[in-house]
């Protein structure tokens, strides 16, 4: 391919705005001083003073947002520096996403500055990562892709609605350039529906690996708690997670038997602090069978939580992670005849200890479990949980209608045996999940 020139260039991105203006009257485009000193602005308030750039080409692109019939933007802001000064460590600084909303008056009615961008030195030895930024209606795709010999390529998508811009995908690639290890994950921010698919190695050199999946998941989001737990006495709300396990598509097995989400169905809502994750599950169930002394046929939760969320091997006999952490847990919580709270494992101390509190609904029920770190986690206080942390983690209910029935088993990812790559995942975040703009970890 041959490289244009900087002047053929600077003609093509001039002939790009002239092509604009048929669409846009002069008066409804941005005057792109207005962006630059808004820029400056900003980036002061956040403490950044290196100098930088607004993207053009393909780091940027215009639309109509909010469909107002003025021209808006969107653009990347790179830092640039010499890179011999190290007194300035601009080439680690992360990039943003500039977001602009125009006024119709040439000015701007709000820009939005959003950490998406990565750092220069980020690309690894392949260099500044390459940027691409798409409009197509009130939505903007940023991709970028980088890497040494692992090489990654990532994909956010926002969109603007009800005044705000939100954040409502994600996709990301990650392989190696000589085992040909590949992992594909894609993420709808909107119901927190995801899925990963596995490429097998194509070195003829290496072992060879099938491909595996794809698999689907939820992605269960956790908040941070307001208070302490160390005994578990406040009664913390905490909102479900925007999605509910209710099709067939989540049964593991049953699948011939179920009746519909009334028959069984389910609902999540997590929160964390430094001594426990939270998890609680509210259940509709048409008909519950409550376990006994010796009585396994009989309704439960079944919690698999991992604290390794690397799914790759490194090494020439690598591949795919086969087994759980050592510190993995599977907690079966049993559905018991009377409401109450008890103590699973109630002989081990109270740091340790998980405690449960069951509630019937008009619905089903509702089982809420504390879990300490320290029984899945080797050595929290090294190891410490943190808002952004991301776990392997899958939610299952099972369910018996009557004696000697076969049961049912709907899962938020369909887990097969102790394959971590059938595991969902779980993130550590510090606000209640929401559709907010773009904050890693929120």
């Amino acid at each position: 391919m041959k490289r244009i020139d900087r002047s053929k260039r600077n003609l093509l991105f001039a002939l790009t705005l002239l092509v604009g203006g048929v669409l846009f009257s002069q008066e409804n485009t941005i005057d792109p001083k207005s962006i630059e000193r808004t820029l400056t602005e900003l980036l002061r308030e956040k403490g950044i003073t290196f100098p930088f750039e607004i993207g053009q080409g393909e780091e940027s692109c215009k639309a109509d947002f909010d469909s107002d019939g003025i021209q808006d933007f969107a653009a990347t802001v790179r830092f640039v520096g010499s890179p011999k000064d190290e007194s300035e460590n601009f080439r680690d600084q992360d990039g943003f996403l500039s977001l602009v909303i125009g006024d119709g008056k040439r000015g701007i009615r709000s820009n939005s500055l959003l950490p998406i961008v990565p750092c220069d030195s980020c690309g690894g030895v392949y260099g500044r990562p390459e940027v691409t930024v798409q409009c197509k209606g009130a939505t903007v795709k940023v991709q970028s892709y980088g890497g040494s010999n692992w090489r990654w390529a990532n994909a956010e998508i926002l969109r603007w609605k009800s005044g705000n811009w939100q954040w409502i995908g994600s996709d990301s690639y990650s392989y190696h350039t000589y085992f040909g290890d590949g992992i594909k994950t894609s993420l709808n921010r909107i119901n927190l529906d995801a899925t990963r698919e596995y490429e097998g190695r194509s070195n003829p050199e290496t072992p060879k690996l099938p491909s595996k999946g794809p698999i689907r998941f939820k992605r269960i989001v956790s908040s941070r708690s307001k208070g302490d737990s160390e005994k578990d006495k406040k009664n913390e709300d905490i909102q479900n997670l925007p999605f509910s396990i209710d099709s067939k598509d989540w049964l593991v097995e049953g699948k011939s038997n179920w009746k519909g989400p009334s028959d069984l169905s389910f609902k999540i809502a997590s929160r964390w602090d430094t001594q426990r994750l939270f998890l609680n599950v509210e259940v509709t169930d048409d008909s519950i069978l409550a376990c006994s002394e010796g009585k396994n046929d009989c309704d439960s939760i079944e919690i698999v939580l991992d604290s390794d969320p690397s799914l790759l091997d490194i090494g020439p006999d690598g591949g795919l992670r086969k087994t759980p952490e050592k510190r993995w847990m599977k907690l079966v919580l049993p559905i018991r005849d009377e409401e109450g709270e008890w103590k699973y494992d109630a002989k081990t101390s109270a740091k340790d200890r998980i405690n449960v509190k069951f509630v019937k609904t008009k619905s089903g029920y509702s089982i809420y479990g504390g879990i300490p770190w320290s029984r899945w986690i080797e050595d929290p206080k090294t190891n410490t949980p943190n808002v952004g942390s991301v776990f392997l983690a899958t939610v299952s209910v099972i369910d018996f209608d009557f004696p000697k029935d076969k049961g049912k088993t709907m899962s938020s990812s369909k887990i097969r045996g102790k394959d971590p790559f059938t595991f969902g995942e779980l993130e550590l975040s510090e606000n209640p999940y929401s559709l907010g703009s773009y904050r890693k970890g929120e």
